[in-house]
């Protein structure tokens, strides 16, 4: 599990979407992890904060924090 809850300003499960607030991309090697600290806020710029290598698939970040692979809270 990713933990990322420490890094997360504001971002409440129930009337924010995590895709506001992360991202993760695949190039088919590596996953990367982009967050986004107040999500569609301006204070902040999203950032990357983990590559992941030799791991992919990992795309969909509401079906990762449903199943506990991406802690939020």
């Amino acid at each position: 599990a990713l933990d990322i809850a420490d890094v997360l300003f504001g971002y409440d499960a129930l009337t924010n979407a995590i895709t506001d607030f992360v991202t993760v991309t695949d190039n088919g090697v590596d996953s990367t992890v982009i967050v986004d600290q107040d999500g569609a806020g301006t204070q902040y710029a999203a950032k990357t904060i983990a590559v992941l290598q030799n791991i992919t698939g990992l795309s969909d970040v509401e079906g990762l924090e449903t199943a506990g692979t991406l802690i939020t809270v």
